[in-house]
């Protein structure tokens, strides 16, 4: 046979002939080396020796060979380091082909190995014995003498198994690398954000020294005044005994008169040297330009308003308790807070039924429905622009907006998440406070020139969650796998409704 026959020309015959001649354990060591290979041979089947014997097995290698030419002359090769001496022999230029030969040969290789090897010769007298090999009887069991080979020719056959093994060690060499290689990427990305939490560290440091450089000069300013202030009161504090003195000296026995006229004129002082340390206490950083104190009238009255405390729930947490004031829990659900919102919920459950029924009830006075506080949540998005339009003969009314989401918590949902178009403000009945409310982040307005409905449908998927319109929304065949419910208006209120007949859940 010729060394130099081209794989890729191997008929079915050939093929077949070359499955039949190779040992199972070899042909699955080779099938196993190619992993999508070895899934199309053996799909439906277990991977091992015994299943290649199955008709179905054989028949995929058969078709898959004969579309991958390269995998056939792989196999080729294989078969070629296998059966070196069968090789050598049928080349021998003294070697005669017959039926006494070819016993000979199919008792020492099998008669397998022998049909292919006269299959793939490039002689026609010799490729023509393959037919008739069937016709050719055993003759004897000893092998026939042949000439030497020659020293070029390997003299021991390969580890077909070992060459198999390689292969696969080699793959799994090049996934270690890949794997190193990704590891190593991640590794210098990790000492990359190490450097910045670094950086952002000595930012964090230098500004802390900064602040308390700035607070320790503030300390300093202080208790440089609260010192002055102190030694204006001791002053003070002089003046007066003196001024005690010399109204005691005067009311010693004396002309009616005179008496009357000295304790007058002491009074005026006391008063005066008492104003002065009123005036010092209140300000105690500024001071006198002169010794002198000019008297001055007794300040008014101010009469302090007392704060009415607001109205709060007190809530058990990890930490202790902590006071929730009631208007701050109302605007963390308008504005989708969803931290206070969870911290909400977790400390209700750490409270006993009577007390959790008291806490809903004080939550319940604003407007904060026990749904939303118990329970699982589901996210919502409002169609603001169809929503707001819903009466039709007036202008679009800002309030239904706020009704629509009250409506949603009763049912639990949350966030809710209002979506606008831009050009709603200039339609709604209240437009300043409506952008004061895009502006707190409550509702969300698409940019001009987009429609708000894209935004909503991407979004609708991306968080799992409904659409509450009167929009059914055909131009957009995205939005029929999601779930869309009706707004209805009663009694003036705006509430949600049904889900719409084209929804995922009508028919739940």
């Amino acid at each position: 046979m010729n060394a130099d026959a081209n794989a890729d020309k191997m008929t079915p015959a050939q093929i077949t002939a070359l499955l039949d001649s190779l040992p199972p354990r070899v042909l699955l060591e080779f099938i196993k080396g190619d992993a999508a290979f070895a899934h199309t041979i053996f799909h439906g089947f277990t991977v091992r020796d015994n299943s290649l014997k199955n008709p179905v097995i054989r028949t995929r290698l058969k078709q898959e060979l004969g579309k991958l030419p390269e995998m056939a002359q792989e196999l080729r090769k294989i078969w070629d380091e296998a059966n070196v001496d069968l090789l050598a022999t049928l080349e021998c230029d003294e070697f005669v082909v017959d039926r006494e030969s070819l016993s000979a040969l199919a008792i020492d290789h099998g008669e397998a190995t022998l049909r292919f090897a006269l299959l793939c010769d490039a002689r026609d007298e010799v490729a023509n014995w393959a037919e008739k090999l069937d016709t050719v009887k055993v003759i004897s069991a000893a092998p026939i003498v042949k000439k030497p080979v020659s020293a070029s020719v390997p003299s021991q056959r390969n580890d077909v198994a070992a060459r198999a093994q390689i292969v696969n060690l080699q793959k799994q060499l090049l996934e270690t690398q890949q794997q190193l290689a990704k590891q190593r990427t991640e590794i210098d990305g990790q000492k990359n954000a190490i450097t910045i939490a670094e950086k952002q560290s000595v930012d964090i440091q230098r500004k802390l020294d900064e602040a308390t450089k700035v607070a320790r000069e503030k300390l300093e300013r202080e208790m440089r005044r609260a010192k002055k202030a102190e030694e204006e009161a001791q002053e003070l504090r002089k003046q007066l005994r003196a001024a005690e003195k010399k109204v005691t000296e005067s009311l010693q026995p004396a002309a009616p008169a005179a008496l009357n006229t000295a304790a007058t004129k002491m009074v005026a002082e006391a008063i005066a040297l008492l104003q002065r340390g009123l005036e010092l206490s209140a300000s105690p950083s500024s001071s006198s330009a002169s010794g002198k104190v000019a008297a001055a009238a007794v300040p008014p009255v101010v009469k302090v308003a007392v704060k009415k405390a607001e109205p709060a729930i007190e809530l058990p947490t990890m930490r202790g308790k902590k006071s929730y004031p009631l208007r701050q829990v109302k605007a963390a659900f308008v504005s989708n807070n969803q931290k206070v919102v969870d911290e909400i919920r977790d400390a209700l459950t750490r409270l006993t039924a009577p007390l959790e029924r008291t806490a809903l009830a004080e939550l319940a006075r604003v407007q904060i429905p026990e749904a939303v506080l118990r329970g699982p949540l589901r996210p919502a998005l409002v169609d603001g622009s169809n929503v707001a339009n819903m009466n039709k003969d007036k202008r679009a009314r800002l309030a239904y907006l706020g009704q629509v989401q009250q409506s949603a918590w009763a049912e639990g949902y949350f966030p809710v998440l209002i979506y606008a178009d831009a050009s709603l403000p200039h339609q709604i009945d209240n437009p300043d406070l409506f952008l004061q409310l895009v502006e707190r982040g409550e509702i969300i307005m698409t940019e001009a020139g987009t429609s708000a409905d894209e935004t909503l449908i991407k979004e609708a998927r991306r968080l799992g969650a409904i659409i509450i319109t009167n929009d059914r929304m055909n131009d957009w065949p995205d939005a029929r796998h999601l779930d869309r419910r009706h707004v209805e208006i009663i009694n003036g209120t705006a509430r949600v409704g049904d889900f719409q007949r084209n929804s995922v859940n009508f028919n739940y």
